[in-house]
């Protein structure tokens, strides 16, 4: 059964004076305007998805609906685009585009000083790349458009990157699992009760180069550690780990199965929600990864989980 590329969304907590801030600058005209918008305190996405949101929202989605209602002097969107920086993770970055509706104006995007919206979110790492060290990026002029491209991949969305099977799962069937008791070993005459019959999944990724399965943030290592990996060497978002991290707390994940033209959109695709299922893949990092290769640091990922049976949208 041939596989495609699958996109893992862990859940973003935004919590209500810790994370619930997104400040934009708006200079139209030599002129700035300060737009501070505030995130509803909850479980969020990296997507933009129209339909989706009320089921699962998400966080792009939910700030384009905060910008709207606090400016009128343009239209803010966010979608997909390779970064600048690790050009050859395609798609794998966020682009945040403002329309003017009569002038060409130039935009910033800034840190506020309190509660902050993490700039891993949006492809940038704080002092890194186009980041002047304050929290603060400037655009990048595009005509009538202004747009601002993330210099790295997206904290929030995994990109399964391996080296076969144009970045392809080896394996993620799923099989039904019954809940039962018997009332007695006899099974031709016996009482049975079943309770559900939840739905599992065990998916395999193999040959991932290891920037793909940790987020060493010490990038005062050997570049060719991030560049074999088609990463900038300040690029640690794209990290199994990060998942791994957000769902051994219980958390759920959405994965976006077979995306060979990444996006920020999930209804679109197949798609379904997951948890653990194995309590030991949960609490030990080591029981989710393991080494394939040890000159080379090729690694391998197998992940057994539940799959919510309300938001089971891949067939398979």
């Amino acid at each position: 059964m041939p596989y495609g590329q699958d996109i893992w969304l862990p859940a973003i907590r935004i919590e209500t004076g810790v994370n619930d801030k997104f400040t934009l600058i708006e200079d139209v005209g030599g002129t700035n305007d300060v737009r501070t918008v505030t995130l509803s305190a909850g479980t969020y996405y990296a997507h933009n998805d129209v339909s989706l949101h009320a089921t699962f929202p998400g966080l792009f989605r939910a700030l384009e609906l905060a910008l709207a209602a606090a400016t009128t002097t343009n239209t803010y969107t966010f979608e997909a685009v390779t970064p600048t920086l690790s050009a050859s993770m395609t798609l794998a970055g966020v682009r945040i585009k403002a329309t003017a509706a009569a002038v060409t104006f130039a935009f910033i995007i800034s840190s506020p000083a309190t509660d902050p919206i993490s700039e891993n979110y949006f492809g940038f790492r704080a002092g890194k790349g186009n980041d002047t060290g304050g929290g603060t990026w400037l655009s990048v002029t595009s005509g009538a458009d202004e747009v601002l491209d993330s210099d790295y991949t997206t904290l929030g969305r995994w990109f399964s990157h391996t080296l076969l099977n144009d970045n392809a799962a080896t394996d993620k069937r799923s099989n039904e699992q019954r809940n039962l008791r018997f009332s007695s070993n006899r099974i031709e005459d016996a009482v049975a009760v079943r309770w559900d019959s939840p739905k599992n999944r065990r998916i395999v990724y193999e040959w991932i180069k290891s920037p793909h399965i940790f987020n060493r943030a010490d990038d005062t290592f050997d570049d060719s550690w991030f560049n074999g990996s088609d990463l900038n060497v300040d690029d640690s978002l794209n990290a199994f780990i990060d998942v791994w991290s957000v769902m051994s707390d219980l958390q759920p994940a959405l994965i976006v199965h077979n995306n060979n033209t990444p996006d920020l959109q999930v209804d679109t695709h197949q798609y379904e929600q997951v948890k653990f299922r194995q309590e030991n893949q949960a609490r030990d990092y080591s029981n989710v990864y393991a080494l394939l290769r040890e000159a080379g640091e090729w690694y391998g990922l197998t992940v057994e989980l539940f799959i919510n049976p309300d938001a089971d949208f891949y067939p398979h």
